[in-house]
C-alpha cells in the first residue's frame, strides 16, 4: 500500500469512526433494550463500523472499529470493559464476511448465496466469540453481574461472597447469563447486518459503484 492509499484509508476510517462515536454519544445507542436483559442495548452505532467494512474493505472496517473503541475510552463510556467488548463483538463478525467473499471470488458461488453464507457465519462467529469472552468477564472481572441471573427460586442473595461460595448457584447463574447473552448477540448481529446491508445498497446505487 502506497502513502496515498494509506492516507485515504486513514481518512476514510477516521470519518466513519468519528460518526460511529457520535452516534454512541448521542443516546441512540441506548434506545432499544433487549427484553430478557434490559441493560443489553441494540447499539445502532455498530452499523457504521460494518458499513465502513462493506465500503472500504477489512482494513478500513478494523481501523474504524478501533477508532470507535478508542473514542469510547476517551469519553469514559462504559469503561473499562464496555469498549473492548463492543470492539470484539464487531470484529468477530469479520471472518464470517470473509468466508462469504471467498465463496464468491474463489469458488464461483453466486453473490446471493455467498452473501447469505457470509452473514450466517458472521452471526455465528459473533455469538460464539462473545459467549466465551463474557464467560471470562463474568467469572473473573465482574462476578457481581451474575447475581442478576440468579434463579428466583434461590431467593435474593445480596452478599457477593456468599453467592460466589455457592458453586452450583454460580454455575446456574452463569449458564442463564450466557444463554441470554448468546441470544442477544444473535439478534444484534442480525439487526446490525440487515441495517448495514440496506444502507450499503443505498450508497452503492447512489454512487453507482
Amino acid at each position: 500500500m502506497n502513502n496515498h492509499s494509506y492516507s485515504k484509508v486513514i481518512a476514510f476510517s477516521s470519518i466513519f469512526g468519528a460518526l460511529a462515536l457520535m452516534i454512541s454519544l448521542s443516546g441512540l445507542a441506548t434506545v432499544f433494550s433487549y427484553p430478557l436483559a434490559p441493560f443489553l442495548k441494540f447499539d445502532i452505532s455498530e452499523v457504521v463500523d460494518v458499513v465502513a467494512l462493506f465500503l472500504g474493505g477489512y482494513l478500513v472496517g478494523f481501523i474504524t472499529t478501533f477508532i470507535h473503541m478508542l473514542g469510547l475510552f476517551v469519553m469514559g463510556v462504559d469503561v473499562p470493559i464496555g469498549p473492548p467488548l463492543k470492539f470484539l463483538a464487531i470484529i468477530s463478525m469479520f471472518p464470517g464476511f470473509y468466508i462469504g467473499k471467498i465463496l464468491r471470488n474463489k469458488m464461483g458461488t453466486s453473490a446471493y448465496k455467498s452473501n447469505l453464507v457470509g452473514y450466517f457465519m458472521a452471526v455465528n462467529f459473533r455469538w460464539i466469540v462473545m459467549t466465551i469472552v463474557n464467560a471470562v468477564v463474568l467469572l473473573y472481572l465482574v462476578p457481581y453481574y451474575l447475581t442478576f441471573f440468579i434463579p428466583q427460586s434461590s431467593g435474593n442473595i445480596s452478599d457477593i461472597n456468599v453467592f460466589l461460595a455457592n458453586k452450583e448457584l454460580v454455575f446456574k447463574a452463569l449458564m442463564t447469563a450466557l444463554g441470554i447473552i448468546a441470544s442477544y448477540n444473535v439478534f444484534h448481529g442480525i439487526f446490525t447486518i440487515a441495517v448495514s446491508v440496506a444502507i450499503y445498497n443505498i450508497v452503492r446505487r447512489a454512487l453507482n459503484i
